[in-house]
């Protein structure tokens, strides 16, 4: 599946950043419409990195999100990043930031500031397939054996098959198959935990 197909809708959407809570229902994997379209619109923002806490896998990479806060891979380069979310610039999604690069061969990090853009972030992290959550909470259809919703998403043309995995609230599995399969699972809500390098060289 072309990343550009489900890249054009995020970049071209607007989102509201509010609160989430569970179902309600008193099944901790289902989820209420109003909760799952405030948490919807927590995900599929590039203001991810600055309003949420949460550890997340795609493939055998693991990323963390904590207190604007990041800790994971970018274009298969380890990164640290520290942002200062009082510079957000919503227009551009740029924001004032330490970044901090692993380099494997040196065993060092390195350390440089500037602005970076949240939305290039989003999209090198593979948060991007977020993008193909259900707009519409009538669209779910929930299986109560598998304790999942399911959806058919129509993206550009192409018809995508998205299951979603619920707990107290949270998105916690969500998967896509279109050309392929994509996966991501989410952990640690509230609970992660991101550590700045002590120790690094400055970037010439």
């Amino acid at each position: 599946m072309s990343s550009t197909k489900i890249l054009l809708p995020l970049l071209t959407l607007s989102f509201a950043i509010t609160g989430c809570g569970g179902s309600g229902s008193g099944d901790p994997y289902k989820i209420g419409e109003e909760n799952y379209l405030v948490l919807r619109g927590k995900l599929v923002s590039p203001r991810i990195f600055l309003d949420m806490n949460l550890s997340f896998t795609y493939g055998n990479h693991n990323f963390k999100i904590a207190n604007s806060k990041f800790d994971g891979y970018v274009q298969d380069e380890r990164a640290i990043i520290s942002f200062d979310a009082s510079t957000y610039e919503k227009e551009t999604t740029q924001v004032q930031a330490d970044t901090y690069y692993y380099d494997e061969s040196d065993k060092v990090w390195y350390h440089e500031s500037g602005k970076n853009a949240l939305a290039s972030l989003y999209n090198y992290t593979y948060l991007y397939i977020l993008s193909a959550l259900p707009t519409s909470y009538d669209q779910l259809s929930y299986n109560e054996s598998k304790h999942k919703y399911s959806a058919s998403v129509n993206m550009e043309g192409e018809l995508l098959a998205v299951e979603l995995g619920f707990e107290n609230g949270n998105l916690i599995s969500y998967k896509v198959e279109a050309d392929g399969t994509f996966l991501l699972d989410f952990y640690d809500y509230g609970k992660t935990v991101v550590n700045i390098p002590t120790e690094y060289q400055e970037n010439d």
